[in-house]
């Protein structure tokens, strides 16, 4: 066991110094006033809910493949925004990943759940 000094008192003054330098916590609640487990929770509820309602699988294809969609019309408008606030390296990184979002789209597209998957393409 290793022998620490116990200081013979604390300095008030010093403690008021290391407060004063110490970085102020990041807000937990950094998604639309939600913290990243509330967030979790509303996505697990919403999963949870539609299971409730229906135990196809296809449910949730159809779920991502709409989630995508939102997600990369919402890249597409950042992007938009950025070029026009003349930020053309902003936007050329919300484009980028817009690229890979519909990437994951036509790939998911291409999985099947069962023979009656009404969204399976070959390719668009």
């Amino acid at each position: 066991m290793t022998n620490y000094p116990i200081p013979d008192g604390v300095s008030f003054a010093d403690l008021q110094g290391f407060m004063q330098k110490a970085q102020p916590e990041k807000s937990a609640e950094l998604y639309a006033g939600k913290t990243q487990a509330e967030v979790e929770a509303i996505a697990e509820k919403a999963i949870m809910d539609t299971i409730a309602e229906c135990e196809d699988p296809i449910i949730h294809k159809v779920m991502a493949l709409k989630i995508m969609a939102n997600l990369g019309d919402w890249h597409s408008l950042m992007a938009q925004h950025q070029a026009e606030s003349g930020d053309m390296e902003t936007a050329a990184a919300y484009m980028a990943d817009l690229g890979q979002i519909r990437s994951a789209y036509l790939l998911l597209r291409t999985v099947s759940v069962h023979q009656d998957d009404f969204t399976v393409s070959s390719g668009e």
